[in-house]
């Protein structure tokens, strides 16, 4: 069994490293006192601790002594008067005596443990052999994506944002897409993860934006083009780092283009940790000019604080209300609350993943400001979203 706590460098940051320390202290004496004189428990990485458990013989047994380890780690969650939630990823792998080796074992405890940190909160995940298929392929992916990031690899697609009343584009969405070297397309649900995992997020994300910015300064460049403020997603990850907005506000200098053409996008999920640090990098990116947007707002867990202390211009309402309006009270409800608070708060309301007229005209009617989704217009290429803005400026559907 293999158990890692999560974001220990959270602790670390907010905390203090002694407190990170005592935290790793705690955990190995909560663990002396639920394994028995014929287990053994090692710390084998920075929070990652390592058990085997000999009376271990059915998944239910494992499944049972996971649960009375969970339950005396559970205490650490009051260390530092509660001020914070301690939660663990568990992997477990079950064998029988002289079946493999203890490598091989360690691996698949491994892989489950990789599978239980794809969660949102502390998950046991026992092994099984598809694993193996499934880990071998996002390392494959991983060892790919170093090299394609310096390759270029990696573009944005843009997809319009549209005036709820006539339709007329008044912004985009930039997407990041990725193109390997045999051609084939790579899924950002895919390898999003895969970048933040493996600390590559920060080097894609700076070369997308610095793509992006690049590509405004072209249309600028020619007078007769027309220009409309562009958004791009940034990850959690980058929007932690203390650094990130100076780089983010040198490159747009360096590209010379005007800061107004740029929208950040961040899930309510950036602010579930380190709020100081992620706010001061918003306050400092808005304060330079650029546009700032909640996405997939309403999905989260702090919604309504977060309008009220950080600086955001736009929310962007998520598809999961947005695909029953007109259909059912409720979503009608929420649709128009949310522009309500929108209208006395100041900010724009941005609808996603519209896809019907009804939808629409619905959203429309409701007071939302813009719209965006599969019925106007999917992500498209550069190239075709420059014809697109060349024309009339309207996103016409049939």
């Amino acid at each position: 069994m293999l158990i890692d706590l999560d974001r220990f460098k959270d602790i670390n940051d907010l905390f203090g490293h002694q407190t990170g320390d005592e935290v790793l202290v705690a955990i190995a004496d909560a663990l002396k006192t639920v394994l028995s004189e014929n287990d053994s428990a090692a710390r084998i990485g920075g929070d990652e601790f390592a058990m085997l458990l000999r009376d271990v013989k059915t998944e239910e047994d494992a499944f049972r002594r996971t649960d009375e380890i969970l339950v005396a780690l559970k205490a650490i969650c009051m260390l530092n008067d509660g001020r914070f939630g301690v939660h663990f990823s568990v992997g477990v792998s079950l064998i029988s005596f002289g079946e493999t080796e203890t490598s091989t074992l360690i691996s698949r405890a491994d892989h489950a443990l990789y599978k239980s940190k794809q969660t949102k909160d502390t998950a046991v995940v026992l092994y099984d052999a598809q694993m193996d298929d499934s880990f071998n392929e996002k390392q494959v992916l991983k060892q790919k994506m170093a090299a394609d990031i310096q390759e270029n690899r990696f573009y944005l697609d843009f997809q319009p944002v549209v005036d709820a009343g006539n339709h007329s584009i008044v912004a985009a969405e930039g997407l990041a897409r990725w193109r390997g070297e045999d051609g084939a397309l790579v899924g950002p649900v895919t390898f999003i993860p895969i970048a933040e995992e493996s600390g590559m997020i920060a080097t894609l994300g700076g070369r997308l934006f610095d793509d992006l910015c690049a590509c405004i300064a072209k249309r600028f460049s020619d007078q007769k083009n027309v220009v409309i403020p562009i958004s791009i997603n940034v990850s959690p990850i980058q929007a932690r780092d203390p650094g990130f907005a100076v780089r983010f506000i040198n490159t747009i200098e360096r590209h010379a283009i005007p800061p107004q053409y740029i929208n950040i996008e961040l899930t309510e999920s950036s602010f579930v940790h380190s709020i100081d640090v992620v706010q001061t990098n918003l306050e400092m990116i808005r304060h330079y000019g650029v546009g700032g947007q909640i996405d997939d707002f309403g999905t989260g867990y702090s919604s309504l604080s977060l309008l009220k202390d950080l600086p955001f211009d736009a929310v962007k309402i998520d598809r999961s209300f947005v695909q029953d309006v007109g259909k059912v009270v409720w979503a009608d409800a929420i649709v128009k609350a949310l522009v309500d608070m929108g209208e006395n708060l100041g900010f724009r309301t941005i609808a996603e993943g519209i896809e019907t007229e009804e939808q629409a005209f619905a959203l429309r009617d409701l007071g939302v400001t813009c719209l965006q989704g599969y019925y106007f217009s999917r992500p498209i290429s550069r190239e075709a979203f420059a014809t697109l803005l060349s024309g009339d400026g309207y996103c016409n559907v049939a």
